[in-house]
């Protein structure tokens, strides 16, 4: 076969230097050969203009053919996977939550909606929390110049008390006044500022049985968490000479010493206990609280200064 024929289209197969066209003289150590012998008897003949018989035809970008259906299935699948495991995530999260008899989480979504209002901001202003040597609840202040009024059990065991607020700092004492009969302390604040957030004290109007009320606490581990809670109306417990407010909602450990507010922001009672019942519904959970008429007589006969 002659290199130099014109009929005879050339390939590089291997070789040290840049391809040349097939009509200049190779001017290293080339090996050449026709397309034929490098492609083999199976590929396509070649035609006059050059282009191979059955080769697939020169497709333009814009119109390039898409994704092979194989893979859009693949992907499809996926998705769908994908979506599936979403969808059962809360229903395993919950189950875990079971397991370790833990709450449902939904009071914490209810309390991120409601501290959206002002009021009831202003309002988790004034709720605090107290650490007692191991012990630890939940309090609110009752005066500009520093009271805090919390459970006794709270406190009862401990040397001093460590008072923290959301953003006006944080205290500690050693003195405060108990009334253990209906699991009240009152704790004034020492050099307390002027304008300490308070919150008001009910002085006329008790709830009506069905009444939506509202407290704020401390509860598991999180801070002025806010919930809606039911006013089931009063009962007398063993040991107790003062009926007190049974309500039904989102009650957990931490709570102790929570205040229980009226739709006008005013506290009606102190959460100190639940209830040994509770229903399956997750949150629905009744617990008692110290009316406020305890606390007003606390409140009265203690100096805050």
């Amino acid at each position: 076969m002659d290199p130099d024929d014109p009929n005879i289209r050339w390939r590089k197969l291997r070789g040290r230097l840049p391809p040349q066209p097939p009509d200049e003289e190779p001017d290293g150590e080339l090996e050449w050969a026709s397309w034929e012998q490098a492609a083999g008897p199976d590929w396509p003949s070649s035609e006059p203009d050059g282009r191979f018989d059955g080769g697939p035809e020169p497709v333009p970008p814009d119109e390039a053919p898409g994704l092979p259906p194989d893979f859009l299935r693949l992907l499809a699948i996926r998705i769908v996977a994908l979506l599936l495991v979403l969808s059962f995530l809360p229903l395993a999260f919950g189950g875990v939550l079971r397991l370790l008899n833990l709450p449902s989480l939904g009071f914490l979504f209810e309390s991120a909606a409601l501290s959206r209002e002002p009021e009831v901001r202003a309002w988790m202003q004034a709720v605090v929390a107290v650490e007692a040597e191991g012990s630890a609840g939940t309090g609110f202040n009752v005066d500009p110049a520093g009271a805090i009024v919390t459970c006794h059990h709270i406190v009862e065991s401990a040397d001093q008390v460590r008072v923290g607020f959301a953003s006006s700092g944080t205290y500690q004492t050693g003195y405060w006044v108990e009334r253990s009969q209906v699991d009240l302390a009152l704790v004034p604040l020492p050099n307390g500022e002027e304008d300490l957030p308070f919150l008001e004290l009910e002085r006329s109007r008790l709830p009506r049985k069905g009444d939506e009320l509202l407290l704020i606490g401390n509860p598991l581990g999180f801070f002025r968490v806010a919930n809606k809670a039911e006013f089931m109306g009063l009962t007398l417990l063993a040991g107790w000479d003062v009926p007190v407010l049974v309500i039904r909602g989102p009650v957990y450990q931490g709570h102790s010493g929570s205040p229980v507010l009226n739709g006008d922001g005013r506290v009606v009672g102190v959460v100190f206990a639940t209830a040994d019942r509770r229903r399956e519904e997750a949150g629905d959970i009744v617990a008692f609280a110290i009316p406020v008429s305890e606390v007003l007589e606390l409140v009265e006969t203690v100096p805050v200064r």
